[in-house]
């Protein structure tokens, strides 16, 4: 026996069995009611819709903010190394300017004594003649 209430989305009937469906829910009087496909479809709906939200919190905060902290941190570690390596370089770089400009003068310098060689090996070897006499001279 069907009775029909206000809202024709629901029915109430006799039941003798146990009650606990998904369609039915038993008032405890022996009296089920029934609720249309579309209301469970409803219910259904907004029974999964929660589930994914919580399910959605959850990746956030077991996974999503742990992976982005760790790639921040990774990227964080990135930044400090490459930094360091091109500080390095810079200074590898000033090093090697010095170094260039150092040798260029040294250079510079070594060809200077080479154009005055010429004129002291004349002026070494006058004085060398003058000072054999006065060795003779001293060691006789």
């Amino acid at each position: 026996m069907l009775i029909t209430l206000c809202s024709p989305a629901q029915k109430l009937s006799r039941c003798s069995g146990t009650p606990g469906s998904v369609f039915s829910q038993h008032n405890g009087r022996n009296w089920v009611s029934f609720r249309s496909a579309a209301t469970v479809k409803g219910s259904i709906d907004k029974t999964i819709d929660t589930l994914f939200a919580a399910l959605a919190t959850a990746m956030l905060e077991t996974i999503e903010k742990p992976l982005e902290e760790s790639v921040k941190q990774f990227f964080d570690e990135l930044k400090l190394a490459v930094e360091s390596l091109r500080s390095d370089l810079a200074q590898s770089i000033r090093d090697k300017q010095t170094s260039q400009e150092q040798q260029k003068a040294l250079a510079e310098r070594l060809a200077e004594f080479k154009r005055q060689v010429p004129g002291l090996q004349q002026d070494s070897a006058a004085l060398k003649r003058d000072v054999q006499p006065q060795e003779s001279e001293v060691m006789a």
